[in-house]
């Protein structure tokens, strides 16, 4: 992705306008989204993204994806033992 492609998702105009819309698509009745990343949660909370929503829409965080829950030596025992039996990583 392109340094102007990034910077886009950074333009407080399209932040707003974004916002907007979630408001005006929010059903009346509370809903709430599930997130698995432990990387989505860090994004939602570091940019206040909870603020945006409107009050009957939730996101909460999940157990976390395999990958990002698995201890490094875990990871890297399943990656030896792969090695190990010949398969390409």
């Amino acid at each position: 992705m392109l340094m102007k492609e990034q910077m886009r998702f950074r333009d407080p105009a399209l932040t707003k306008k974004t916002a907007a819309q979630i408001k005006e698509l929010a059903p009346p009745y509370n809903v709430k989204f599930c997130h698995v990343c432990g990387t989505h949660e860090w994004t939602i909370t570091h940019y206040g993204l909870r603020a945006l929503l409107p009050a009957t829409v939730k996101v909460i965080a999940g157990p976390g994806c395999p990958v990002c829950v698995l201890p490094a030596a875990e990871l890297d025992a399943a990656i030896a033992r792969a090695c190990a039996q010949g398969l390409d990583m």
